[in-house]
């Protein structure tokens, strides 16, 4: 577990939540993970696969239960993913697409994500980090515009 945003401190509750949903995902689906935090305050946490990174935050959601009363929960949200191929035979960290929830631009969210990225390489002894720099992407469902012009 990482803090890696230049030694800020942390909201300790949500950085425990975050600790909790993380390790309890299967080992398939994580490997490493570390948190940074918002300009606002918000913690988020970095985990990946080797094919996919994710940044989660946790949101406070308000229902209703039947008799009316304001319930108030904590959950997951993912904000940001990368999809990457590593490559070791060519010695390659190759990011295929990063995309963050429209909510959290310009917060900083892309940076420490690559910033991640860069590190991880290193950690893995990838010499090289290339990405794909197309603006817009269609999933099937959505066309996803990834600069503002």
């Amino acid at each position: 577990m990482a803090n890696f945003v230049g030694g800020a401190p942390l909201n300790v509750g949500d950085a425990i939540k975050l600790t909790h949903y993380i390790k309890d995902l299967p080992r398939s689906k994580r490997e490493c993970y570390g948190f940074s935090q918002l300009p606002n305050g918000e913690v988020f946490a970095l985990y990946n696969n080797k094919k996919k990174l994710r940044a989660v935050t946790i949101i406070i959601v308000k229902t209703k239960d039947e008799t009316g009363k304001t319930i108030i929960k904590t959950i997951p949200f993912n904000i940001c993913e990368a999809d990457l191929i590593v490559d070791k035979k060519n010695s390659r960290l190759h990011i295929l697409l990063i995309k963050v929830d429209k909510q959290f631009r310009k917060l900083g969210v892309g940076s420490e994500v690559l910033s991640y990225l860069e590190t991880y390489a290193k950690n893995h002894n990838l010499k090289k980090i290339t990405l794909d720099c197309l603006s817009t992407y269609t999933n099937g469902r959505e066309t996803i515009v990834f600069r503002d012009h």
